[in-house]
């Protein structure tokens, strides 16, 4: 079980590349646990090889974000969670080369959930979840409905339709409020308006 030693950051025997704690032996190289403050005001500690990160360790940044997880090469990669100070945002999930990519939730401060599998830092297909239980599944764009999707209400109520940047462009068998056909195409897209709002 890895264990984090308390940390300070006057700490004088922390140098550029940190101070060992313990280390113990793989088939090839030798993983220690280090405590490492870079020049950029971040510290990580935790598993490192040939004095990278790699392994299980936590990097709190200078700007106040946190990710917990695992490192391949000095690079986030496999299981971890972020922690966006800024935007109040945690993701949980994957990651390759430093990007998330595979299954992963965005949890934002509002309660609301995102979920699904993102492709080089970017999810396009999956579900929003929010904190009245209701539930949107289909595309998305920078976060929000965008798209073709469903999204079903708490009491049962469900939209299969159209939807640009989280409002509805029409419901079900009712006509698009911009071109008022049965079967838009889309192209209203970008024909702001004339929306539907998105209620029952």
């Amino acid at each position: 079980m890895t264990v984090f030693m308390p940390f300070r950051s006057d700490d004088t025997r922390a140098g550029r590349r940190g101070l060992v704690k313990f280390n113990f032996h793989t088939k090839k190289n030798w993983m220690m646990f280090n405590i490492i403050q870079f020049k950029s005001g971040s510290i990580f500690q935790g598993e490192t090889l040939d004095k990278k990160r790699h392994g299980y360790g936590q990097t709190k940044m200078k700007n106040g974000d946190v990710y917990t997880g695992n490192y391949l090469k000095d690079k986030r990669h496999g299981w971890g969670v972020y922690e966006y100070t800024n935007d109040e945002m945690i993701y949980y999930g994957f990651w390759e080369n430093n990007i998330k990519h595979g299954h992963g939730i965005l949890q934002f401060p509002d309660g609301v959930l995102i979920q699904g599998i993102f492709v080089e830092g970017t999810i396009s297909d999956g579900e929003i979840i929010f904190p009245n239980d209701s539930r949107y599944v289909g595309s998305i764009e920078n976060n929000l409905m965008h798209g073709y999707g469903t999204m079903t209400y708490s009491n049962g109520y469900q939209i299969v339709s159209h939807f640009y940047k989280d409002n509805l462009l029409y419901k079900n068998e009712e006509v698009c409020c911009y071109c008022l056909t049965k079967h838009c195409d889309g192209d209203c897209y970008e024909k702001m308006e004339g929306i539907c709002t998105l209620s029952t």
